[in-house]
C-alpha cells in the first residue's frame, strides 16, 4: 500500500511539473507577442531642421576658411542692392576705408559701379522670364512652352450655332441700311464636316453695306502665323461684270484690342479674291486664301465680312468654312522630368505599401527587429505548433498515469 502511495505522488508531481512548464511557456508566448514597433523614417519636420543645422554649421566652416585665406572683396548681388540698402551703405563705408587705406581712386569707383549694376537672372528663355509671372498659382516645376495650334476656336463651326445663327465661340457685327441674317449653311455649300457659316444680305438702301463675324485670340508677338479662309459667293446676277464686282469678302487683322470692327482704316482691310456665282449654279469646291501674319501684340482680333458695294435690292449669299489661324501657342505645362520622377516615387511608395499589406517584410538593417504584417495577426496559440504537441503530451502522460493508478488500487 505504502509502494502504491509513492507512485501517485510521483505520477502526481510530474504531471504538476509539466503543467506548470507548459503554462509557463504559455505565459511567456502571450507576453512576448505584442506587436513591436514599426521602424518609421523620422519625420519630415525633424529631417529637414537637421539637415539644415548641418548645411548651416557647413557653410559656417567654409566660410571661417575662406576668410582666413582670402578676403575678396564683397561681391553684391541683385537681391541685396535693392532690398537692403543699410547693407548696401555699409559696403559704401568699408569701400571708402579701403580708399583712405590704400590711396586708390580707381578701385573705389569700380567697386560702387559693381554694385550700383544688379546681377542678371539666369534663364532658359526670354519669353519664359517675361511670362512666368502670368501664371500666379503655377507649381515650382512650371514652365512655359510653345505648341504650333489652331488657334480659332470653332473654326469648322462643327461646334453648332447660337439661336441668333452666328457659329458659338464668335461674334457678330453689321451696320444698318441692310437686312442682314446668320445662320447654318445647307449640306450643299459646305466643305469640310457637316456645317458652315453663312451670311444672307438683301435690300441694301445704301451702298457699303457689311455684315461679317469676328474673334480674339492670344498670340505671341512677333511670331507668324499662317491664316487660311475658305469661302463662297452667291447672288443673283451671278457675274462680277454684271454686278460691277458689287458682292465681296474682307478680312482685317486688330491687334489694338479696341474691338471695333469700324475704328480699322480701310486700308487694313483685305479684298478677298473670290467671284461671285448664280444662285442657279451647282455648288462648286470653295475658294480659298492663305496669308502669313506677324502679330505685333499679344492679342489680335480677326474679322471676317461680306461686303455689298452698291444699294441693290437683290439679294447675295456668303458662305465661310474650315478658318485657320496657325501658330504657335503659350502652353503651361509641369516639368516632365520632375513629374516622371514623382511618379516613380509614387510607384516606389505604392509598392512598398502592398508588400507591406501583403508579404511579410524583411525589415531595415537600420530597424530594430522585423518589421510586423499588416492586416490580421493570428495568436501565439494558433501560430506555435510546439504548444499543441506539449498538451498531446501532456494528455498522453495523464492517460498514462491515470491507467498506472487504477492498476495500484
Amino acid at each position: 500500500m505504502r509502494g502504491n502511495r509513492r507512485v501517485q505522488i510521483l505520477a502526481i508531481s510530474i504531471v504538476v511539473i509539466l503543467a506548470l512548464c507548459l503554462i509557463g511557456y504559455l505565459v511567456y508566448s502571450i507576453v512576448n507577442s505584442s506587436p513591436p514597433e514599426i521602424a518609421t523614417d523620422p519625420a519630415a519636420g525633424e529631417v529637414t531642421a537637421t539637415e539644415t543645422a548641418e548645411e548651416e554649421a557647413t557653410t559656417e566652416a567654409d566660410s571661417s576658411n575662406d576668410n582666413d585665406e582670402t578676403e575678396p572683396e564683397p561681391t553684391p548681388t541683385s537681391t541685396r542692392v535693392q532690398a537692403d540698402n543699410d547693407e548696401a551703405d555699409e559696403t559704401d563705408g568699408n569701400d571708402e576705408a579701403d580708399e583712405n587705406d590704400d590711396g586708390n581712386d580707381e578701385t573705389d569707383d569700380d567697386s560702387s559701379d559693381e554694385l550700383d549694376t544688379p546681377t542678371a537672372t539666369p534663364s532658359s528663355t526670354e519669353n519664359e522670364s517675361e511670362d512666368a509671372s502670368d501664371f500666379k498659382n503655377a507649381p515650382s516645376n512650371t514652365k512655359i512652352i510653345y505648341k504650333t495650334e489652331q488657334l480659332l476656336e470653332n473654326g469648322d463651326f462643327e461646334a453648332g450655332f447660337t439661336e441668333t445663327g452666328v457659329a458659338e465661340s464668335w461674334q457678330e457685327f453689321q451696320n444698318d441700311g441692310i437686312v442682314a441674317l446668320f445662320l447654318a449653311e445647307e449640306t450643299d455649300y459646305v466643305g469640310q464636316g457637316e456645317q458652315a457659316q453663312r451670311f444672307i444680305m438683301r435690300d441694301a438702301t445704301q451702298q457699303d453695306r457689311y455684315a461679317g463675324i469676328y474673334q480674339q485670340v492670344e498670340v505671341v508677338p512677333d511670331e507668324v502665323y499662317t491664316l487660311s479662309l475658305n469661302g463662297f459667293i452667291r447672288s443673283a446676277f451671278g457675274d462680277i461684270i454684271a454686278s460691277s464686282y458689287g458682292y465681296r469678302m474682307q478680312y482685317a487683322i486688330d491687334d489694338t484690342g479696341i474691338d471695333d470692327w469700324q475704328s480699322i482704316p480701310a486700308e487694313n482691310w483685305v479684298e478677298l479674291p473670290w467671284d461671285e456665282a448664280a444662285f442657279y449654279m451647282p455648288p462648286t469646291e470653295l475658294y480659298t486664301y492663305t496669308t502669313e501674319i506677324t502679330p505685333t501684340s499679344d492679342s489680335i482680333t480677326l474679322y471676317i465680312r461680306a461686303w455689298n458695294k452698291w444699294a441693290v435690292l437683290g439679294e447675295a449669299q456668303y458662305t465661310l468654312d474650315n478658318l485657320t489661324l496657325t501658330g504657335p501657342k503659350k502652353v503651361w505645362l509641369v516639368d516632365a522630368d520632375t513629374n516622371e520622377e514623382d511618379n516613380e516615387n509614387e510607384d516606389e511608395d505604392d509598392s512598398s505599401d502592398d508588400a507591406a499589406d501583403f508579404a511579410p517584410s524583411k525589415g531595415d538593417e537600420s530597424a530594430d527587429g522585423l518589421l510586423p504584417v499588416t492586416g490580421m495577426i493570428s495568436s501565439p496559440i494558433s501560430q506555435d505548433n510546439r504548444l499543441w504537441s506539449g498538451l498531446f503530451v501532456l494528455m498522453l502522460l495523464s492517460i498514462g498515469v491515470g491507467y498506472r493508478l487504477y492498476r495500484y488500487r
